[in-house]
C-alpha cells in the first residue's frame, strides 16, 4: 500500500476514432494526448482498447482477422513512438492494446505498458469475449504483469476482464492498489458492463480502478462502425469517498481527456475505518481464493 500522503494523478484518454489522414498525423494525435496530460501533471496515461485500429482506415477495407494482421505490421513504429514519449514526458503510459505474436503464434491482445525509463511490458487480455473469440485470431492470456508509476503499483485488466472478480482479486492480493481499464464496447450497454464491473472490483477490493475508453466510428473498418464509451474513475463507496465512489467521469461518448487525482491517504482511510472493509473482512476460512495465474511484479 502506497504512503498515506501519497497522491497520483492520471490521465484516461477517450479516443474517438476517425478515420486517420496518415500514419503520421495519427502518431502526432497521440503525442499531443500524452503531452496534454503529462503538463497536468499525469503520472500515468491510459489508451483505450483497440484505439491504434484507426491507422487501418489508411488501407482497403478488409475482414477482422485480416485488419489484426495489417495493423500488426505498424508495430515497430508504435513502440518506437510511444517509449520515445514516455521517456520523454517521464510518465507511464498504458497504450490501449496492440496485437502482439510471440514465437510465431497467434496474437495476443495485449496492453502495451511503457516506462519512464524505456521499458515495455506487455498485459495480454485473459479473457475474450464471444465476438473476439469469433472474429479473432486472439489467444487468451494466462498472466499478470505489474508495476510502479510514482510509487504506487499497478495492473491492467482489458475490458472484459474486470468483469470477473477472480482477477481483480489476485490483483488486489499482490498489492495492486490501482486497476487500470482500457475498453471498447460498440454501446451503450456494452459500456455499462465494464462501468459495472469497474465499480464492483473498487468496492469489493477497497482499491482504485480508471477505465479509458473508445468512441466515434470507423465507416471502411470492419467491426468499428460505432463506439460507446464514458471513461472513469472509481473508488470504495464509503468514509470520504466520492458519493457511489464515483470519483470522476466523461459526460459523453466524445473525445476527452479525463484526468484524476487518486488520493491513497482516503483508500487508507477506507480499509481501516470504513463502515465496511471486505478486504479484512472476507471470510477465507469459508472462501479460499486459489489462483494459478502468474504475477510478475516489475520494481
Amino acid at each position: 500500500m502506497a504512503e498515506q500522503n501519497t497522491v497520483l494523478r492520471v490521465a484516461a484518454v477517450q479516443w474517438a476514432l476517425a478515420d486517420a489522414v496518415s500514419e503520421e498525423a495519427f502518431f502526432a494525435r497521440v503525442a499531443a494526448r500524452v503531452s496534454a496530460a503529462a503538463a497536468a501533471g499525469a503520472g500515468i496515461v491510459v489508451f483505450p482498447e483497440y484505439f491504434p485500429v484507426e491507422v487501418l482506415s489508411l488501407h482497403e477495407r478488409q475482414p477482422p482477422p485480416a485488419g489484426i494482421r495489417t495493423l500488426a505490421n505498424y508495430e515497430t513504429a508504435f513502440n518506437e513512438t510511444l517509449a520515445s514519449l514516455a521517456k520523454e514526458h517521464a510518465t507511464t503510459i498504458v497504450a490501449g492494446t496492440f496485437p502482439v505474436s510471440r514465437d510465431g503464434q497467434p496474437p495476443f491482445n495485449a496492453a502495451p505498458v511503457f516506462l519512464p525509463d524505456g521499458r515495455l511490458l506487455h498485459q495480454p487480455k485473459l479473457h475474450l469475449t464471444p465476438a473476439e473469440q469469433k472474429l479473432y485470431d486472439f489467444t487468451p492470456g494466462d498472466e499478470f504483469v505489474t508495476f510502479d508509476a510514482k510509487g504506487i503499483r499497478c495492473g491492467v485488466q482489458i475490458c472484459y476482464d474486470v468483469e470477473f472478480p477472480e482477477p481483480s482479486r489476485a490483483l488486489a492480493e499482490s498489492g495492486v492498489d490501482v486497476i487500470l481499464v482500457p475498453y471498447c464496447t460498440d454501446d451503450e450497454q456494452g459500456h455499462r458492463r465494464v462501468r459495472i464491473g469497474a465499480q464492483a472490483r473498487a468496492q469489493e477490493n477497497q482499491c482504485y480502478v480508471v477505465t479509458a475508453g473508445l468512441c466515434g466510428s470507423l465507416g471502411d473498418v470492419e467491426d468499428f462502425g460505432e463506439q460507446f464509451a464514458l471513461s472513469g474513475a472509481y473508488g470504495p463507496s464509503d468514509l470520504g469517498m466520492p458519493s457511489g465512489g464515483v470519483i470522476a467521469e466523461c459526460t459523453g461518448s466524445v473525445e476527452a481527456l479525463l484526468l484524476v487525482e487518486l488520493d491513497f491517504k482516503k483508500l487508507t482511510v477506507c480499509r481501516r475505518f470504513g463502515a465496511v472493509r471486505p478486504r479484512l473482512d472476507r471470510r477465507a476460512d469459508l472462501f479460499q481464493h486459489t489462483t494459478s495465474v502468474k504475477i510478475t511484479n516489475v520494481t
